[in-house]
């Protein structure tokens, strides 16, 4: 069987395990201690932030036939306009997606080497062959893991900062959330409004694309405690306490307007949210279609 291995465990990575489970041996590296990647769930003792992708949009068949052989039937909610939020948080979303695939935590590949007409995947804890290793990751980390190896296009990222809000037990919000908001917010979202969502009023706002290039982050925190009860709709009052995260590789700034990047001679391939546009339908698209690819490859192959 053709051993494969993919670098990344976000929905694009998740995504392609599953549907190469039987047609090749899969092993999946994640440099982070959990799956998901910008799909994630802070949790900060009983409070929990989705920090990460908020919700999302499900519109082509192709997604909706994954997601109901994929998922359990009470994993997604339909939330305010017509978008897709996890259950009981983002996180939720991947760790479903993993459930009996081969996944490493906590590996950081650091490079790849040819040997004995295999790729040596490297790792500090490990050196691995595979006969084709599939990269995920965002676009720059793909170039610097690829790049010396196949052709890859030279994409870069927007920065963007997240703040985490806690106000405690005693505030009701109403709005579910709001988008554009100014110059300095894009999007604010009251997290705890979610479905099956259960502790303190908390919301999660983030900033606009690349902010982090022209103001601080304490600069950021401080304009979304001013702005957030207007936004939202609340009579103002400081939060319990504000955690602030940057997103250093937020979004794609560009995409390289192909659906995954594959070179058969080397056998070394990518794919992710960076090819064909900035969601979460995006990336499964990328990779569903490399996957379907691949699939008739390994058949070749037999």
């Amino acid at each position: 069987m053709t051993k494969i291995a993919i670098i990344g465990a976000g929905v694009a990575g998740l995504t392609l395990a599953n549907k190469l489970t039987g047609i090749a041996d899969i092993t999946i590296y994640e440099k982070s201690r959990g799956v998901g990647g910008r799909m994630s769930t802070r949790r900060m003792d009983d409070v929990h932030f989705d920090h990460g992708c908020p919700f999302f949009e499900v519109t082509s068949l192709s997604f909706k036939t994954f997601l109901r052989e994929s998922l359990t039937e009470d994993a997604l909610v339909l939330w305010h306009n017509n978008q897709q939020v996890a259950v009981p948080s983002m996180s939720s979303f991947c760790k479903q997606l993993s459930v009996g695939l081969n996944v490493l935590l906590n590996q950081t590949v650091t490079q790849l080497k040819r040997s004995n007409n295999q790729w040596v995947v490297q790792t500090p804890q490990s050196a691995s062959h595979y006969d084709w290793v599939i990269c995920t990751a965002p676009a720059e980390q793909t170039r610097a893991l690829l790049s010396p190896h196949c052709s890859i296009p030279d994409l870069s990222s927007y920065s963007q900062y997240t703040a985490m809000l806690n106000y405690g037990d005693n505030l009701v919000i109403d709005k579910p959330w709001v988008k554009p908001c100014n110059d300095l917010i894009h999007t604010a979202i009251t997290n705890s409004q979610k479905p099956k969502r259960s502790g303190p009023t908390t919301c999660v706002v983030h900033s606009a694309l690349d902010l982090p290039s022209r103001v601080s982050i304490e600069t950021f925190c401080q304009s979304v405690i001013s702005a957030l009860p207007s936004l939202l709709g609340f009579e103002p009052q400081s939060p319990i306490g504000i955690t602030p995260h940057t997103w250093r590789l937020a979004q794609t700034k560009d995409t390289a307007n192909q659906p995954f990047i594959l070179d058969q001679q080397t056998q070394l391939a990518a794919c992710g949210d960076w090819c064909l546009g900035a969601t979460v339908e995006s990336s499964y698209t990328s990779s569903a279609l490399l996957a379907k690819t691949l699939t008739n490859l390994c058949h070749t192959i037999r």
